[in-house]
């Protein structure tokens, strides 16, 4: 017996999570589940794939000790300074905020703006 092979997409972990409960207890081998995002890896080839928090929070606290900063001077070196930042920047996108527009001009989105380019 062959196994047909499909992709189901969907948005939001709970989707994701739900859907491969539902392939397993169906017994559906041939059923791939991915979001967007991962989608987006698998078209770009390769071993591209988007970066996950695990990734981030390192890239994030080794640019709070090698950058300067306006605002985030003082707090930098606080524990879990590099997941709030993290968290920050995950609302800022969220938002659609440009940090070079001058609207947003601030000195903690300076700082935020500074770690995403870094």
């Amino acid at each position: 017996m062959a196994i047909k092979r499909h992709t189901v997409i969907v948005e939001g972990t709970l989707a994701f999570r739900m859907q491969r409960v539902a392939a397993a207890r169906a017994g559906d081998h041939g059923r791939d589940v991915a979001t967007l995002p991962l989608l987006a890896a698998r078209l770009a080839g390769g071993f591209a794939r988007p970066a996950d928090h695990a990734t981030l929070v390192p890239i994030v606290a080794r640019a709070l000790t090698e950058l300067a900063f306006e605002e985030l001077e003082p707090v930098k070196t606080r524990p879990g300074m590099a997941r709030a930042v993290l968290a920050s920047l995950a609302r800022v996108w969220a938002a659609d905020i440009r940090f070079e527009g001058p609207r947003y001009a601030s000195a903690r989105l300076s700082d935020l703006g500074h770690i995403e380019a870094y």
